[in-house]
């Protein structure tokens, strides 16, 4: 076998990137420490290995991600925001965090209860608002190698899910194989179709061994997928006896066999959070203490007789019909009560934190120590004082005059400005500024007290003049998303912002687009002398494509793309969903078992920015 070559020192991007040191390697991937040498800092590059880059279908689904995970904008999702293929690399950039959660995990030690909970809180935030903007989002691969922690210890999810998990049999590409299916829900191990119920099982499985020190399963690979899909977990308070009961119940309730017995989504279970009294959402205690002595995991080589306890559903506000997968359906949904899960503030996070990772050994919890456990029957104590009910949070910007987003809700104020009537609780503050770059920051607020946030908008710079020839007219193009543009066969580099602008010769002039893994474009624009002149190419546009039977009634297949080098596998149905679709000539093709198109595939162009309706298509049964 051929020694792999370090790319250590390597440059990509076009200069832009340079790779100082390997920093971590999975089963597709490798991820490189680099210098972004334009900006001079850090950043991260992730790079397709040798052997998954002779998969196709890897290698569109990992620019895929990449452009996927660039289009969200949320504190607890990692930042992309570069991608490309060079010298037969392919490689996405995304901001540097040096630590994972599975740095904290140390087996059969719990960590503390703050951790616990402020984890289950920014993961679901994530998930929460990755399901509301991408359709049928399924991150897939939620495990704590896929966490990382910023330098405030905060998590943020990254690692979007590059090989399917409906593709469980497929174990192996080339000569590497997969790592061992510990956070898998029952349904992705027997390779049905997933939703974002998998993604909550799959948090549940972390969540378990944050509270235990240990997954619900270990063993053989065979083992493990044995005892998720017909098995229930131990109960978590087996191994550490010191977790309240709500947190255990909530646990469990993500790892409901049955999807239809979990939360339905990532807003159900925020919500859940949401709608504890205040006093249950404050802790008692500064610091959740760790077991005096190592806990014991139960049941790792046979399943435990006990069984789960039925406690009375509790209410969640109602979610939108999501398809269900094929996995068994209860004749009715019962949800566990979270009464005791408890709502902290940062400063509580970062003490417990600290404490946690001074700890050599664990250390026996002090006697005064009390944490309240949830049952079915826990009622609600009056506090003697009441508490006020509202916090106000105090916003400035530098410049003022920026526009307030709370929780992705715009609001009338502009900075400076007190936002008053806030309910208690975590919010996402987004400060946006025309020409200038957006500041995104979370908050906490509590009740009774006044929070202050000031963001500091630094301007966007005007984007510089290339001059190529004799300075006549200036010209300015735009790619949305940026890409790499060639004029008259000349590259002009890939702007950061997507605008670039030269100094032109009045004349026509062929333009070419590259944004790999798409095909590229080539558009012809026309420099006058008369003033400015901008060209703008958005790569994407509106695609809408339903299919009929011969009788007229719809048909849902596998909608395609055939181009003029290539066959592209939209992922999407024939079923009249408006959805995105790369700029260019197409022919398009449905599949589906057991029909044939009746016709020859329509011809369509896609521009961008534009709504493209196909023409309807009919399929006919296939004559065996």
């Amino acid at each position: 076998m051929a020694k792999k070559i370090s790319l250590v020192g390597k440059k990509l991007g076009g200069g832009r990137y340079e790779l100082l040191e390997l920093f971590g390697k999975g089963s597709f991937a490798e991820v490189y420490r680099a210098r972004q040498i334009t900006l001079q800092r850090d950043v991260a590059v992730k790079i397709l290995s040798e052997s998954a880059s002779e998969d196709t279908d890897l290698v569109k689904r990992f620019h895929r991600e990449a452009e996927a995970i660039a289009r969200l904008d949320h504190p607890h999702i990692v930042k992309i925001f570069d991608h490309g293929f060079e010298d037969g690399i392919h490689y996405y950039v995304m901001n540097l965090l040096p630590r994972t959660l599975r740095a904290l995990l140390k087996p059969r030690r719990p960590l503390p209860l703050e951790i616990i909970l402020q984890l289950a809180r920014q993961i679901a935030s994530a998930l929460n608002y990755a399901q509301s903007t991408i359709k049928n989002f399924v991150h897939r691969d939620i495990k704590p190698e896929n966490v990382m922690l910023d330098p405030s210890h905060n998590a943020i999810l990254s690692d979007f899910g590059l090989v399917r998990g409906d593709q469980m049999a497929r174990l192996t590409i080339g000569n590497l194989v997969m790592g061992t299916p510990i956070y898998m829900s029952p349904e992705q191990i027997r390779g049905l179709a997933l939703d974002q119920r998998s993604d909550l099982y799959s948090l549940g499985v972390l969540l378990y061994e944050c509270a235990t020190g240990s997954p619900p399963f270990l063993g053989e690979i065979m083992s493990i997928c044995h005892h998720h899909v017909n098995d229930p977990p131990p109960p978590p308070k087996l191994m550490n006896p010191e977790l309240p009961g709500g947190v255990e119940a909530l646990i469990l309730c993500l790892l409901e066999k049955a999807p239809d017995r979990r939360f339905q989504s990532a807003a159900e279970l925020l919500a859940a959070l949401d709608a504890l009294p205040l006093e249950l959402r404050q802790p008692k205690t500064s610091i959740y203490s760790q077991p005096t002595i190592p806990v014991t995991h139960a049941g790792q080589s046979e399943s435990p007789g006990w069984k789960l306890p039925r406690l009375t559903p509790t209410p969640f506000p109602a979610q939108p019909k999501i398809e269900k997968t094929a996995a068994p359906v209860a004749s009715h949904r019962t949800m566990w009560p979270v009464y005791a899960f408890v709502a902290v503030s940062a400063s509580a996070f970062i003490i417990a934190l600290f404490s946690y990772l001074k700890k050599d050994e664990p250390v026996s919890k002090p006697a005064a120590t009390h944490i309240p456990r949830a049952t079915a029957e826990t009622t609600k104590v009056k506090p003697s004082t009441p508490a006020p009910a509202f916090a106000k949070l105090q916003v400035t910007s530098r410049p003022p005059g920026a526009t307030i987003l709370l929780n992705n809700i715009t609001r009338k104020e502009k900075t400076p400005a007190l936002l008053d009537s806030l309910p208690p609780g975590q919010y996402q503050v987004h400060l946006s500024l025309p020409n200038h770059h957006k500041h995104l920051e979370t908050v906490t607020v509590e009740a009774g007290r006044t929070q202050t946030l000031e963001g500091l908008l630094a301007p966007i710079p005007a984007a510089p003049i290339v001059e190529r020839g004799a300075l006549k007219v200036a010209f300015t193009i735009i790619s949305d998303p940026p890409s790499e543009i060639f004029l008259n066969g000349e590259n002009y580099g890939k702007p950061v912002n997507g605008v670039m602008r030269a100094a032109l010769n009045p004349g026509t002039y062929k333009v070419q687009f590259r944004l790999p893994p798409h095909a590229p474009v080539t558009r012809e624009i026309v420099v006058s002398n008369d003033g400015e002149n901008t060209f703008e190419f958005k790569w994407f546009g509106k695609v809408r494509v339903q299919a009929f039977n011969e009788n007229g009634d719809p048909e849902f297949g596998a909608v395609y793309f055939a181009a003029a080098q290539d066959t592209i596998n939209t992922e999407q149905l024939s079923d009249g969903t408006t959805w995105d679709a790369p700029a260019g000539e197409y022919e398009v093709i449905v599949k589906r078992i057991g029909f044939e198109m009746r016709d020859a595939p329509p011809k369509i162009t896609v521009r961008g920015g534009e709504m493209t309706r196909v023409p309807p298509i009919y399929l006919r049964r296939r004559i065996q």
